[in-house]
């Protein structure tokens, strides 16, 4: 089994938001296969779902003081 996925994405809105376009199994080339043998019996299935797909996404990311505090790593112990 194989296939080849791509992705991009880009920062808008002054780096707080981002949006990104994913393709899945861009050729199409994602498909299984069973093969069963025995002394009386030979069976090979070959078998393809749909696994092609546009997924397209968007981020933003909120200015707060938690995560000022988070990137900083000032957390004290108490």
């Amino acid at each position: 089994m194989y296939n080849t996925d791509f992705g991009i994405q880009q920062e808008i809105l002054s780096g707080k938001g981002r949006i990104g376009m994913v393709i899945t199994d861009i050729f199409n080339t994602q498909r299984g296969g069973v093969a069963l043998a025995t002394a009386d019996f030979a069976s090979n299935r070959i078998f393809k779902v749909d696994t092609r797909a546009l997924v397209l996404t968007f981020g933003y990311t909120f200015n707060t003081a938690f995560k000022e505090k988070l990137m900083e790593n000032s957390y004290s112990n108490d």
